[in-house]
């Protein structure tokens, strides 16, 4: 299963309500390693989770891996593209 995140949309995922902010190419927030395109994931009023490509997210208790992040600098607004983890 695929979901794809329009940033400054949301989605409702198995009940929680899920966006994509914040897309950019920076270092990881609150953690070392490489610059990149990173996303912020806000599920529900919970604090956003930072993610780039290859890493996983948790939302509403599944396992999503991210699969692309793009960004549309003319339109301001990016993509977050996710998939479900196999259990």
């Amino acid at each position: 299963m695929t979901l794809r995140l329009h940033e400054t949309g949301q989605t409702q995922v198995d009940g929680a309500w899920v966006a994509a902010v914040n897309l950019g190419t920076r270092e990881p927030l609150g953690r070392e390693g490489p610059s990149a395109l990173r996303a912020q994931i806000a599920i529900d009023e919970l604090p956003p989770v930072d993610v780039a490509e290859g890493e996983e997210v948790e939302i509403a208790g599944g396992r999503w891996r991210v699969v692309e992040i793009t960004e549309d600098p003319v339109h301001q607004r990016g993509d977050v593209i996710l998939e479900r983890a196999q259990d």
